[in-house]
């Protein structure tokens, strides 16, 4: 199974140089100067020489690349590594997100009047809801998943607030989704901030009441 995983290695690199491929496609037409941060209106509100995209663009593809296939090596329990064709998946999923918002942010260089948004937020979205696909599958360990100190110390606490947390992500996913494409801007980015807010606080609320009212113990 290993062997198979390793051969199927090239489509994580794929996924992971096509940023800059696209950016060395793209080069000549791209302005000298390029906006590289929007307000919350989607107003550049910032701009810088477009050569900060030579290490902006392949770093953290590159980066999160590597920080993924070394961390089943350092985990001192091998959780990770047993997880087999689940990690391989997610990290599928991680590295396509990454990749995905580095090359909308390409393109909208290279065509202002394209829309950055209009591709981030669906993109995130889709993210939560493999997330929380992909949660419910994940094995104690102590670098990815809803890490509390009462789940990491007790396994049916990880396992029921990671089944939990799963449906949340999944759930506010979808929510925030819908609201790219049916909400205006002030009415998406109040769902944005109430639906994050909850997504990260009801799991981390939930294993401590398992851990204080004795629920895994059950």
């Amino acid at each position: 199974m290993k062997k198979l995983f390793a051969k199927m290695e090239w489509i994580l690199l794929l996924i992971t140089l096509a940023p800059s491929l696209l950016l060395y496609w793209f080069w000549e037409k791209i302005p000298q100067t390029i906006a590289t941060h929007y307000n919350l209106y989607g107003e550049a509100d910032d701009w810088n020489d477009k050569s900060v995209l030579l290490g902006l663009i392949p770093g953290m593809s590159i980066l999160l690349y590597l920080i993924l296939l070394l961390v089943p090596l350092i985990d001192p329990k091998k959780r990770i590594e047993s997880m087999g064709g689940k990690y391989f998946a997610l990290r599928v999923v991680v590295l396509s997100m990454i990749s995905s918002i580095s090359i909308i942010f390409l393109l909208s260089a290279v065509y202002p009047n394209l829309d950055f948004r209009a591709g981030l937020f669906p993109i995130l979205s889709i993210f939560l809801i493999l997330m929380g696909n992909y949660l419910q599958a994940l094995k104690p360990n102590y670098f990815i998943g809803i890490r509390t100190p009462w789940a990491l110390n007790d396994e049916k606490n990880w396992q029921l607030t990671h089944r939990l947390g799963g449906r949340v992500y999944m759930l506010g996913g979808l929510i925030l989704l819908l609201a790219s494409f049916f909400l205006g801007e002030l009415g998406f980015y109040t769902v944005f901030l109430v639906g994050m807010l909850l997504i990260v606080f009801i799991p981390v609320i939930y294993s401590f009441w398992l851990f204080a009212f004795g629920k895994t113990a059950q």
